[in-house]
């Protein structure tokens, strides 16, 4: 009867270091899982930031252009093409951001987007009031359309500070 016991404690003694060993498997996988899930949605928040903010690079680039340009005969200067595909790409990027998240990202990126737009928007109302071809836009520009311009500075760092918070990468946690 000895041997029975014996036989069957030593089988359930197997049988439950399978069970622990399973669960402490399981709970790692998941842990494992869960890491890497995460790693994946920095990496995609990371790589849409990043396109943002090439984005914003291009449009801030392209205002800069337009502001500077004279005005063309017809009022169509190639340069404000470029400045609307600009602005118009920065809007595309804004939808990664959004999707990507989180949606203090989101919003940040939306009110640097409508900054862009709507600084676009101005530079094509003050060419559409005439000229005699030489005149550029800067020449018309107010103390009000400069504090906007440097707004939309402060918002793109707003974004930039945001962004590396959101991926954990502040400037203090480098230094």
């Amino acid at each position: 009867m000895s041997e029975v016991w014996g036989t069957l404690i030593g089988a359930g003694s197997a049988i439950a270091g399978t069970v622990v060993a399973g669960g402490f498997s399981l709970v790692s996988g998941r842990r494992e899982l869960t890491e890497r899930h995460r790693k994946d949605r920095l990496d995609q928040r990371r790589d849409a930031y990043s396109a943002f903010l090439r984005a914003c690079q291009e449009a801030d680039v392209a205002l800069r252009d337009a502001w500077a340009t004279p005005q063309d005969a017809d009022g169509a200067s190639p340069v404000l093409t470029v400045m609307d595909e600009a602005v118009r790409c920065l809007w595309q990027q804004q939808v990664m951001v959004a999707l990507a998240g989180p949606d203090r990202i989101a919003a940040a990126s939306d009110r640097l987007c409508k900054e862009h737009a709507a600084e676009a928007h101005e530079v094509r109302r003050i060419l559409a009031t005439g000229g005699d071809g030489l005149l550029r836009p800067r020449d018309r520009l107010s103390r009000e359309e400069a504090a906007a311009q440097a707004a939309r500075q402060d918002m793109h760092q707003q974004f930039l500070d945001a962004a590396r918070k959101a991926l954990g990468t502040d400037r203090e946690e480098l230094v």
